[in-house]
């Protein structure tokens, strides 16, 4: 019998004395609770009027198997799931937790599929959908990017195209379906970003 999966409070929450980030995933039923998000991601921009204190509600349940995928703290990761498993999912919930926490000026995480139309179809409905309950989000159609409040940005490319990518500074990024894209783009482009 398949778990039902509830919506997920993201509580981000900066101690000041510590200087210490903290996420929190909670339900009716568990609690994970991420430390030290990333190593670029100590300290929340995101914060209400007191400072010390934000809940988004994502409707976003990660599934157990991608609870590891956002607790991790090495720079790599590789999820290599079943089809319908949920990683695209998960990929854009991880862009945007970072897009969100990351303490660097313009925060910019990236999409990457073997196309852009493909990134589009797959990825961009997800995008708008889990970014929408963050306040003063906005979103760009013709760009196929979101901007968020803090200055941080998600957006989606093509490795179709993938000199446009040239000379562009990424914070984080995911590639999907790394195997049906261009050997030359990622030894030439995207292994530098």
């Amino acid at each position: 019998m398949a778990r039902e999966l509830k919506p997920l409070i993201w509580r981000v929450w900066t101690s000041v004395v510590r200087d210490e980030t903290s996420i929190v995933f909670s339900n009716d039923e568990e609690e994970v609770k991420l430390e030290h998000v990333n190593a670029c991601c100590e300290s929340v921009v995101l914060q209400d009027v007191c400072g010390d204190l934000a809940d988004i509600t994502i409707p976003y349940a990660p599934r157990s198997v991608f609870l590891a995928l956002h607790d991790r703290k090495q720079r790599w990761a590789i999820a290599n799931c079943h089809r319908r498993a949920g990683k695209t999912v998960a990929a854009v919930n991880d862009l945007i937790r970072g897009a969100l926490t990351c303490k660097r000026k313009e925060p910019r995480f990236a999409y990457i599929a073997p196309y852009f139309a493909q990134a589009k179809d797959v990825a961009w409905s997800y995008l708008k959908h889990y970014s929408a309950p963050v306040p003063n989000t906005t979103i760009n159609e013709s760009e196929l990017r979101i901007d968020f409040p803090n200055g941080g940005r998600v957006r989606l490319y093509g490795s179709d195209n993938y000199d446009r990518m040239r000379g562009i500074y990424l914070d984080g990024l995911v590639l999907d379906e790394i195997g049906d894209m261009d050997l030359s783009a990622q030894a030439k482009v995207l292994r530098v970003l």
